[in-house]
Order: structure tokens, then C-alpha cells, then sequence
């Protein structure tokens, strides 16, 4: 009796423990939810996974991209995409997926009993993202960083806001790794991301183990934890929201912990310290901190608890890391994301080339959820069925953690916009999931939704591995940036330009120099800063298209009409395409720069009169 009241999160010492103010998850119907408000739980996750569903299809034949978090079957191979949600649809038939809820149920128990099961997954895990990696390179930073790592250039003065875990975890390290020969700059991120991937699938195990959950409950539950579209990061991505997205996971695991068995604290005090070290967005996961120190020091803390080990670790350590990067976060909110990152309805005074503001604003919020954790849309319906009974501790930490990082996600508006800095969003898609499984699993305990197991897996599962297969395919990676660029709704020009230009770029990357000056073209109408007319004249010359490339040079011109260097290649490129009138023009500018230029002058005496 002992033994079974700690696993369920009683404490055994009568002078330490408060009552439990309900059953713990897993419990039966009879003790927990009433039958009616089983059947009403049970009833709206069905229509959430069916809406979900249905609308994966006929978005896949629309020409539009308001509904981007949803329509990527447009963007697969129609017997890859086709396949993974006639899956996901086929589960929503009791008469097909009756006989499959046992061996859900069986999975669950070999994930939560097994000692072995948590190692196999998070090989799994590994295996998973390693098998996928991500070659179009197009969410936030990708390019950038990695050819930091490529370039061997000093990071600081590219990532002047990088906090000191980040530049290690993705500079240094990546660095040392790429020295040994063994991989490069690109396999070294991956190999990171396979390791830490390894790491969100335990925790995902995890968590149903500390919520004591069994069978589908557990299975739904870990799967839910683990398939998000933040998995997206794990295969490639070197930036410090892949690590972030790891610790949310911790802070909620250990932080249950604590709650409910005193346990763990030290572990939590640790993760929240790795937080506070790796990015400045963690400030947001202090309301979660402080949730779990009170419940901590209520329900556990016996007199003088504070001095020992655990809680020095627990709570100490997280303070003098906060307190440390403190002034450094400070700064860089106050000169660099308030004019760059906040949007316009909360910073008036901010810049609207960058962080412009449209009527999409919100429907691009509600994909980008969708994106990360699809069954995010049944958290309002299942918070007002299960009533009371979502009334608790467990449930105060999920939301302390959500609730600060979904106020970040409508505050924050990233530079490139949220269809390419999703990223920046991530770790909120972890806090979304842990709700959604807790809530879930709530469900699940009552009986009434267990024959929705294999659904809700695959729910969260299928759009997860369209998403790997998406990043992983560059020539429909590209349609689907094109399509974001030319289909509705319009976009504001900052978005388009980042877009247009990192087509340009990536494509001058894989020497495809036809769609690479097309972009570039494209970017440079919007805005002809050196930068992309100089990529854009480049890639015209070096792909033969002279007049192409003439064109650009013009441009650069009419900015800097004083740069010699600028006539001079001019020139060249009027003289392979055997534009005499462009080349006498250039060489006479030239030479009225500078009158020295012995090859110039050359060139001008030559040609016909």
C-alpha cells in the first residue's frame, strides 16, 4: 500500500503531506470524471481530431496559403502525403481501429514499466531526426549559422545577442566537432539535434511515468509530448530554441515531480539555470519556477528545508544564473528587441520595415500553433468539459509555462515573420503539448476515449513526419516558399524580401543560377541594397547571363556612382557580352576616377570610333 500511495504522488509522512485535493490521473471513472462529462471529453476530441482531418484534405487542394500550418499534403509527393493521412484518417473508424486499441494499450504499459522501453525509444528518437535531415535550410537563422561554423568567423559580432550556453552549444562545439574530419558544419548540428531529440523522447517517456499513467493514456500522452512540429528543429537547426524546447520538457517533468512526490528539485533548479544561460526568452519561464517553489515549500518543505542540498541546487542555482545574465538580457531587450522584435500594436515606436504588421497577423498565430501542436485546438473545449476535475497543481505548472510563452508568441513578431522564424515560437509548442497530454490523458483515465488512442497518435504523429519529409525535400521546400510569396493572402514587403532573398541565396549555394537570379531579381525590386545586387550580378556572371548581370551592375550604380571598382566591373562583363557603347561608358568613368588605370585607357583607345 505504501509503495502503490508513491507512485500515485501521496506523500507516506502524515506530518509533511497536505491531502490531495483530487484523484490522481489514471484513476477510474467511478473516483474521477462523471460518466456524462466522460462521454462530453470523449465526444469533443473525436470532432477535434475530425475537423483536424478533414481540413488536412481539402486544404491540400487550395491554391492559397492562409491555411500554411495544415496544407503541406500540396507540398509532398501525393503517395507519401496521401499515405500518412489516409492513416491518420482510417483511425477515426471504430470498425477499422478497434482491433489495434489493445496493442496501444500494451505500448503504453512497455513504455512506463520497462526499464529497457525508454532506451529503445530514445534511440528511436535519434534515428528519427538522423533520417531526415533538414536540406532546405530556410527557418530562421539556418544559413547564417551554419556558415558561421563553415566560415570559422568569430560569432559575436553576427550573434551579438547570443547568450554564453548558445555560442558554445552552436558555435564552439559544432567547431570542434567539424576539426575532428569527421563531419562537417551541417553534421555536426545534426548530430546534436539527434542527441537532444533522444533527450525530448525520454522526457516525453518521462512524463507519463512521473503522471503514473498506463496503458493508452500513457501512450497518448508520450507520443503527444514528443510529435510536435518543433521536432523540425532537432534535424540540423544550430540555435539555442532546439535546446529550449528540451528544457520546457524538464521543467515540466521535474517540476510534476516536485510537486506531487517533493522529488527532483535539484534536477529542476538545474534546467532552469541551462535556461537562464542559454537565451534570454527563458524570463518566461519564471512564473513556472515560482509556481513549483510555493507548491514545493506548501505541500513538501519541512522547517528549515530551504538550507539543504536539493533546495540550494533547486533554487540557488537558477538565481545566480539569472542574476548573472541579467544586465546582458536587460540590454539587449531594451536596444535590440524593442525596436526589432516587438509588434507594432504593443510598440508603436517600432521599426515597421521590420516587424511589419498585417492583417494576417492572427490567422498566422493560429497556424503556427497548429504547426507545432495540431490538438492545441481541443485545450479550451476540454478545460470547460472536465470542469473541476481540471482544477490542480499539475495543471497550475502547465499553465504557468504556457501562458508567459503564448503571451511572447502575440507580443513577439519575428523579422522574417512566423512562416520562417517559427523557431522563435518552439518552445511554446512544448508547453501547448504538455497541456494537450495532461488534458488528454484526463480524458483517457475515464474510459469513455480509449478507443481514440490510435487516432490521437497518429493526430499528432502524421503531420509531424510531413513535416520532416517537407524539410527534407528542397525542390518542393522551394515551391511551397514560392507559393507563401505569389499565392494569397499578400504578404508585406519585409516578409518578401527575406523570403526572396534567402531563395537567392540558397540556390547560389546549390550553383542552380537561373532560379538564383530570379530570386534576387525578385528581392531587388523590393529593395536594391548591395548586398543583393551584388549576389545577383554574380550569379549572372558566373551563369553566362551577361546582360542579366549588366543589369544589376547598372543598378548598384545608380546608388554609388563613385565607385570605380564598380565601373570597372561593368566594364568587364560589357566586354565579354561585346557591348561596345556600355564598355566605353564604364572605361570612360573609370578613367575619370582614376586617371592611372593603364588597362582602361587600353581598352577606351581601342575601341571603334
Amino acid at each position: 500500500m505504501k509503495a502503490r500511495n508513491e507512485r500515485r504522488g501521496h506523500s507516506v509522512d502524515p506530518a509533511v503531506s497536505r491531502p490531495r485535493e483530487r484523484p490522481p490521473i489514471g484513476a477510474r471513472v467511478e473516483i474521477g470524471l462523471g460518466a456524462s462529462a466522460a462521454s462530453r471529453a470523449a465526444a469533443s476530441l473525436g470532432i477535434v481530431l475530425v475537423v483536424l482531418t478533414l481540413a488536412r484534405a481539402i486544404f491540400s487542394f487550395v491554391p492559397s496559403m492562409w491555411a500554411w500550418s495544415i496544407n503541406l499534403q500540396r507540398f509532398l509527393p501525393t503517395v507519401t502525403g496521401g499515405a500518412l493521412w489516409a492513416l491518420a484518417a482510417l483511425a477515426l473508424i471504430p470498425a477499422i481501429v478497434r482491433p489495434i486499441v489493445p496493442a496501444v494499450s500494451r505500448a503504453g504499459d512497455e513504455i512506463t514499466r520497462s526499464r529497457l522501453a525508454p532506451v529503445v525509444v530514445a534511440a528511436l528518437a535519434a534515428l528519427l531526426v538522423g533520417l531526415v535531415p533538414d536540406r532546405l535550410f530556410f527557418v530562421g537563422d539556418f544559413l547564417m549559422r551554419q556558415g558561421a561554423v563553415e566560415s570559422v568567423r568569430d560569432p559575436r559580432p553576427i550573434f551579438s545577442q547570443a547568450l554564453p550556453l548558445d555560442l558554445w552549444l552552436h558555435y564552439s562545439l559544432p567547431l570542434r566537432l567539424v576539426r575532428t574530419g569527421w563531419v562537417d558544419a551541417n553534421g555536426a548540428a545534426r548530430l546534436i539535434g539527434a542527441i537532444e531529440a533522444a533527450l525530448l523522447a525520454l522526457l516525453a517517456v518521462r512524463f507519463s511515468r512521473v503522471l503514473a499513467l498506463e496503458g493508452a493514456a500513457a501512450a497518448t500522452g508520450s507520443a503527444i509530448v514528443f510529435f510536435g512540429g518543433y521536432l523540425g528543429l532537432f534535424t540540423g537547426y544550430s540555435k539555442a530554441f532546439v535546446e529550449l524546447c528540451v528544457l520546457v520538457g524538464a521543467l515540466a517533468v521535474f517540476g510534476l515531480r516536485v510537486i506531487r512526490e517533493g522529488r527532483d528539485l535539484a534536477l529542476f533548479g538545474i534546467a532552469l539555470a541551462l535556461s537562464f544561460l542559454l537565451h534570454r526568452s527563458a524570463l518566461a519561464l519564471i512564473p513556472a519556477a515560482a509556481t513549483v517553489w510555493i507548491l514545493w515549500l506548501r505541500r513538501h518543505a519541512r522547517p528549515g528545508a530551504w538550507r539543504s542540498p536539493a533546495a540550494i541546487v533547486g533554487i540557488g542555482l537558477p538565481v545566480i544564473a539569472l542574476a548573472t545574465m541579467l544586465p546582458r538580457v536587460i540590454e539587449t531587450i531594451l536596444h535590440f528587441d524593442l525596436s526589432a522584435h516587438v509588434a507594432p500594436a504593443f510598440n508603436p515606436g517600432g521599426s515597421h520595415w521590420s516587424i511589419a504588421s498585417t492583417g494576417t497577423r492572427m490567422v498566422d498565430i493560429l497556424n503556427l500553433i497548429v504547426l507545432l501542436c495540431p490538438l492545441a485546438l481541443a485545450i479550451p473545449v476540454l478545460l470547460v468539459v472536465l470542469g473541476r476535475r481540471a482544477r490542480s497543481a499539475e495543471l497550475a505548472l502547465l499553465s504557468s509555462l504556457v501562458i508567459p510563452l503564448i503571451a511572447l508568441m502575440i507580443v513577439i513578431q519575428p523579422q522574417h515573420g512566423l512562416y520562417r522564424d517559427w523557431d522563435v515560437h518552439a518552445p511554446a509548442g512544448v508547453a501547448l503539448a504538455l497541456m494537450v497530454a495532461w488534458l488528454v490523458a484526463e480524458t483517457l483515465a475515464a474510459g469513455e476515449a480509449r478507443s481514440l488512442a490510435p487516432a490521437i497518435v497518429l493526430a499528432v504523429a502524421m503531420p509531424c513526419a510531413q513535416w520532416l519529409l517537407h524539410q527534407t525535400d528542397v525542390e518542393r521546400g522551394f515551391a511551397r516558399i514560392e507559393a507563401f510569396l505569389t499565392e494569397s493572402p499578400a504578404r508585406p514587403d519585409a516578409e518578401r524580401l527575406s523570403a526572396w532573398e534567402f531563395l537567392g541565396a540558397r540556390n547560389f549555394r546549390l550553383e542552380r543560377w537561373d532560379p538564383a537570379i530570379a530570386a534576387f531579381e525578385q528581392a531587388a525590386r523590393i529593395s536594391p541594397s548591395p548586398s543583393i545586387l551584388t549576389e545577383w550580378a554574380t550569379a549572372a556572371y558566373r551563369s553566362g547571363k551577361l546582360e542579366s548581370a549588366q543589369r544589376a551592375f547598372q543598378m548598384m550604380l545608380v546608388r554609388r556612382p563613385n565607385d570605380v571598382d564598380l565601373w570597372r566591373s561593368l566594364a568587364t562583363v560589357s566586354m565579354r557580352r561585346g557591348d561596345v557603347a556600355t564598355l566605353r561608358r564604364a572605361v570612360t568613368e573609370v578613367l575619370a576616377r582614376d586617371s592611372t588605370d593603364a588597362q582602361a585607357r587600353q581598352i577606351l583607345e581601342g575601341l571603334p570610333r
